[in-house]
């Protein structure tokens, strides 16, 4: 049987199953990609950030962190999960994309997030994900494609995404479709994304 949506979906069950979870792959793959050629005072914006797991292996890399996340149970096991070694290099806002502000950053990684803010914000967010990054400055994230089981979503298309990252070099890109579980339910659902690294033009 195929997962449908769940418009009630119940995050704080998500974050608990993703609690104490690895950094997503792609996050590493792109870490990999920039090497040590990096500025010393480096920003990175984590959107969506959940349990912290992506904002942590960056914290580890001596990057300086601001996760960004709309529920108070993600930001509370963040803490929990956060040494105290990490504070000062950490700033944490708990709402949603288009009420944080960020300034200039050299990485924005936005992990399975993106899909999920509002229509009315879509175009607000990405314009300022664009904007905000410096010339260099890399994008690390997921979108979902128009195959996927969660319908009421934002669900592109191939080329939709490739628009998006007009003005930049795309480092890596997979698109999968595959039938699998969610983190929170033993049905099937069928994904459709496309994981993109891409560098902001000099």
């Amino acid at each position: 049987m195929k997962h449908q949506q769940n418009k009630s979906r119940n995050w704080k069950e998500y974050y608990q199953k993703l609690n104490g979870t690895p950094p997503r792959p792609l996050l590493l793959k792109a870490l990999e990609m920039m090497g040590e050629d990096l500025e010393e005072e480096r920003l990175a914006v984590d959107l969506g950030s959940g349990v912290g797991q992506d904002s942590l292996a960056l914290l580890e890399r001596d990057w300086r962190v601001m996760a960004v996340d709309n529920d108070p149970n993600a930001f509370d096991m963040m803490l929990k999960n956060l040494p105290e070694k990490y504070f000062d290099r950490f700033i944490y806002f708990c709402g949603s994309f288009e009420n944080a502000y960020w300034g200039s950053a050299h990485l924005i990684n936005a992990s399975y997030s993106l899909p999920f803010c509002p229509e009315e914000y879509r175009e607000t967010v990405w314009r300022r994900i664009r904007v905000s990054l410096f010339p260099g400055g890399w994008f690390v994230g997921t979108f979902f494609g128009i195959n996927d089981d969660w319908k009421t979503l934002d669900l592109k298309t191939k080329e939709e995404v490739e628009h998006m990252f007009r003005g930049f070099d795309i480092k890596y890109w997979l698109e999968e479709e595959k039938d699998m579980r969610t983190a929170t339910s033993t049905d099937l659902k069928h994904w459709h994304i496309f994981h993109v690294i891409a560098q902001k033009a000099f």
